[in-house]
């Protein structure tokens, strides 16, 4: 046993070991995914005050006369990177070596450099190249005849200003690759760093959904069980963002709002209090002539006066409020929500779930059911039983675990199952439950049925069923009982 742990502690130390390498850092260049999709190009360094920066700390000692390669991924642009002399001009007692950059060839212009600190060591003949078999360019330099890189020494490679073009960094993310090998060719260390990001440029999410209960009697106000004290309001609240700070970003970028559903019988006056940030709106939420869609703009604009850090993203809101108009508010049954961003060449669509005005009839859920598992021998069913003296309409969502059918866990639209008669019990298989909701596959779903009559009247009973028995699955109601007020 003791040899056994002394040979574990061997393989430990190796490994350890065997990590060690050279430090690669960078702070992350942010690129916009939706500007390089447009067209637009990711440089950096091409303005005076703007650097792109490399550090390095080295794990083992590198020789005089070694070289160091720099191999930055396919798609990085290095072509106005071009030294004017292949001398670094290491200006004495300042531990800074500076490189002449000039795209031209005609004479330098730029410079860029090298930080060695309190370093003893120097580098020289700097080269770029942009001509090699894999499309990956190539920054190389040699450590200077004398002093040596020590294990643990750092520098810095700031490229600043490069001749005003600057380089590109591609439409992907990439990465550096360091690489030092000695006079003899021979392998010191090597290792890679990420350099950029391609990330969204844009953000929306819906925070807090219209999703308030429908008095089922006068449907006029929502039910002060689901909605609190206030019977008049619910809110739906969203953050948008449009971050053109990163590289590439799209500019002037407006965002289109769009919350789609039956609206019948809302009208502008109904959506009050609707701002975006600390303000209101600029751009009133209005309801379209069809009563199928509620939109407004936030013109790009708002997005630097209104956000909490200017040009990246802020939380609005949009309340409907039932006591405006004497109508009855509409079931939507489901609102999703649009946020189209575009600076007019280019637009960019995110999709939300922004809730649904039901009946605050019976709402029962059940957490676990599996469809489309026949073949595994595994049947589900509910069966819901209407007890009371009329009719009962059923509507039903669902989540999902994963991703089934183009489905994410989104909560699904509201698929209208039918009516369960009075003093009637009706069978929901798995197989007429995966054909309503467009399920062609297997899937664990849980699904919430909205069944429009009293609570006292409605229960149901959840199995699943396999080789080895029938269980029953729990189900939990969230109810409100108006009969009779």
């Amino acid at each position: 046993m003791k040899l056994f742990k002394k040979a574990l502690v061997a393989t430990a130390v190796v490994s350890a070991f065997g990590a060690q390498a050279v430090t690669v850092s960078s702070d992350l260049t942010k690129i916009s995914a939706e500007g390089v999709a447009a067209g637009n190009t990711a440089v950096v360094a091409s303005t005076a005050g703007k650097v792109f920066v490399l550090d390095f700390v080295v794990d083992k000692l590198t020789p005089a006369a070694s070289t160091i390669s720099l191999t930055f991924s396919k798609g990085v642009d290095l072509t106005n990177v071009v030294a004017a002399s292949s001398d670094i001009n290491n200006v004495v007692g300042t531990g800074v070596g500076i490189i002449d950059i000039d795209a031209t060839g005609g004479g330098s212009t730029n410079s860029s450099f090298f930080s060695y600190g309190t370093g003893s060591f120097t580098f020289d003949k700097f080269s770029v190249d942009t001509d090699n078999a894999d499309d990956k360019h190539v920054i190389a330099f040699d450590v200077n005849l004398g002093n040596p890189l020590t294990a643990s020494s750092a520098f810095r490679l700031t490229l600043d200003d490069v001749d005003t073009n600057g380089f590109d960094l591609g439409d992907t993310s990439a990465e550096v690759c360091y690489k030092s090998v000695d006079a003899n060719d021979v392998l010191i260390e090597e290792g890679c760093s990420p350099i950029s990001e391609v990330i969204s440029q844009f953000d929306f999410t819906v925070e807090q959904q219209w999703d308030a209960r429908i008095e089922r009697i006068d449907q006029k106000d929502f039910s002060r069980y689901y909605d609190g004290a206030d019977v008049d309001l619910d809110t739906v609240k969203f953050k948008l963002g449009n971050n053109e700070s990163l590289v590439a970003a799209l500019a002037n970028v407006d965002a289109n709002i769009s919350f789609a559903g039956d609206f019948t019988g809302v009208v502008d006056a109904d959506l009050t209090v609707a701002n975006f940030g600390a303000a209101a709106l600029t751009n009133a939420p209005a309801v379209n002539g069809d009563e199928d869609e509620i939109t407004f703009v936030v013109p790009n604009a708002d997005f630097g006066t209104q956000s909490a850090n200017a040009g990246t993203s802020a939380t609005g809101f949009v309340t409907f409020n039932a006591a405006i108009t004497d109508v009855i508010i509409p079931q939507t049954g489901y609102i999703t929500a649009t946020a189209d961003f575009t600076d007019g060449t280019e637009s960019t669509k995110i999709v939300r779930h922004a809730g649904e005005w039901m009946l605050d009839a019976t709402v029962i859920n059940v957490p676990y059911l599996p469809v489309g598992y026949a073949s595994a021998g595994t049947f589900s069913s509910v069966e819901i039983a209407n007890d009371g003296s009329e009719s009962a309409n059923v509507m039903a969502t669902f989540i999902v675990n994963g991703v089934v059918d183009g489905v994410d866990a989104e909560r699904s639209a509201s698929f209208d199952l039918g009516d369960v008669p009075a003093n009637t019990v009706v069978k929901y298989s798995a197989a007429q439950l995966a054909t309503a909701f467009g399920i062609t596959g297997s899937a664990k779903l849980s699904v919430t049925f909205n069944i429009d009559a009293y609570a006292q009247d409605i229960s149901a009973y959840a199995t699943v069923q396999s080789s080895t028995g029938r269980s029953e699955v729990s189900n939990s109601q969230a109810k409100v009982d108006g009969k009779g007020l």
